[in-house]
């Protein structure tokens, strides 16, 4: 998955995004299901260089939730339920 976006016109201010990811095996969908995602971004409002993330994406049913440390530290966490 590759993601660009801009803040609006005339701004020099860009994000770029490129995500890759695999699952280690195969599960049904009443099964937990897990992907391991590397994320590479570029935030030119923050810092011109690059960040890598390292995420684990975990999914049953209809929750999903990623749990990522970026290479130079923090955390990041998302999560979604479909009701």
């Amino acid at each position: 998955k590759f993601v660009a976006s801009r803040l609006g016109a005339g701004s020099p201010a860009n994000e770029f995004r490129l995500r890759a990811g695999f699952a280690p095996y195969l599960a049904e969908f009443d099964q937990l299901h897990s992907w391991l995602i590397f994320e590479w971004k570029r935030d030119e409002r923050m810092s011109r260089a690059p960040v890598i993330t390292p995420f684990v994406r975990l999914f049953y049913q209809n929750f999903l939730m990623e749990l990522g440390v970026p290479v130079g530290g923090g955390f990041h966490m998302n999560w979604m339920a479909h009701l």
